[in-house]
């Protein structure tokens, strides 16, 4: 599968074309959803959190998946927090 990449705009940095590829942030988030149980990390959930997000608002992905994530994104919300509390608790 080739990876699609743009320039991030202001930015300089080149990461996933997700306005033309917006199957590259689904493929992204199921990614990263199978490595935070083994992360845990404050980061790691508000990128879920934020994927997801861009998935809720694409009106070319099907209204079912945009639902899904919509219901879902606030979740990742709480697991961000619980992981800031939990590291702060762990130093």
């Amino acid at each position: 599968m080739a990876h699609a990449t743009a320039t991030q705009p202001g930015s300089g940095e080149v990461g996933p074309n997700y306005a033309d590829h917006p199957e590259l942030a689904i493929a992204a988030v199921i990614y990263m959803m199978s490595r935070f149980p083994t992360i845990r990390s404050p980061a790691l959930a508000r990128a879920i959190r934020e994927h997801l997000s861009l998935i809720d608002a694409d009106p070319r992905l099907p209204p079912e998946l945009r639902d899904c994530c919509h219901q879902v994104k606030e979740e990742w919300r709480s697991y961000e927090l619980l992981c800031a509390v939990d590291s702060v608790a762990a130093h």
